[in-house]
């Protein structure tokens, strides 16, 4: 019994403790790093709160937010994300801004180099997206 309960407690901890990758197409940011160093983008909003996605270098990686809201609609909400990029390597930072007009988006990124990324943002109920490319 001591042993199950070992197990058991452990099982909880390293499920409560690791990201949620995407499961559902909602509330989710994905990044696509086509770049050969580590990247992480955290994203703010007024509302919201802090969103953060990160990957490894030429690989992918996601996570999964709150779909549920109590509304059905998901995070981030409808509104002014500012973001950050930094590259783990180097030490690179850069920020940008957009506008979200979506509930509960699916965003996507990806890093192409330390200078460029580009962005699609779209949600589960139109077949409007959202693409922006930023430079520095």
């Amino acid at each position: 019994m001591f042993k199950y309960s070992v197990i058991l407690f452990f099982s909880l901890v390293t499920s409560v403790s690791f990201a949620k990758p995407c499961i559902y197409n909602g509330s989710c940011f994905k990044l696509n790093n086509q770049y050969n160093q580590s990247a992480k983008i955290v994203c703010y909003s007024k509302l919201s709160g802090r969103f953060l996605v990160e990957a490894q270098g030429n690989s992918e990686g996601s996570i999964q937010f709150d779909i549920s809201l109590n509304d059905g609609m998901g995070y981030p909400e409808p509104d002014k994300l500012r973001c950050d990029i930094s590259f783990t390597t180097n030490g690179t930072k850069h920020s940008f801004d957009f506008d979200n007009p979506f509930w509960g988006p699916t965003i996507e990124f990806t890093v192409l180099s330390n200078r460029k990324i580009s962005l699609v943002a779209y949600d589960k109920w139109s077949s409007e997206q959202k693409r922006v490319d930023f430079h520095w």
